[in-house]
């Protein structure tokens, strides 16, 4: 856990492709190239939160909890608010509301976090 992967462009171009793929709505290709993408850098921890979205919006969301959940207890992933709200979301497609206050305080803790640093660093 905690991994720090190096940058590699032919790893952010899949990352990249796959998150075109999403956004055009071709949920199934983006969720094949992801998987691709994970057999080959299996602690992208970016790549994770994007396949969990993907399931998510695909309606899987048994796999996209457990890739969220996998995701928040990394220590690169823990400090991610995607993440976060990606667990809180899916959680409440599942009508398991009661489980998404720590989850959605830790969202919101990350996204302070990102922004406070943001303003101060650039």
């Amino acid at each position: 856990m905690g991994r720090t992967i190096p940058l590699d462009m032919n790893r952010l171009r899949s990352l990249w492709d796959a998150q075109e793929e999403r956004k055009k709505g071709n949920l199934k290709k983006a969720e094949k190239k992801l998987r691709k993408l994970l057999k080959k850098w299996p602690n992208d921890i970016m790549a994770m939160i994007e396949l969990g979205g993907v399931l998510l919006e695909r309606g899987h969301l048994e796999e996209s909890e457990k890739i969220f959940r996998y995701v928040v207890k990394d220590s690169a992933g823990s400090t991610r608010p995607e993440a976060w709200r990606g667990l809180v979301e899916t959680l409440q497609k599942q009508g398991r509301d009661d489980e998404t206050k720590k989850p959605l305080e830790m969202a919101e803790y990350w996204e302070k976090s990102w922004k406070e640093h943001k303003e101060k660093f650039g």
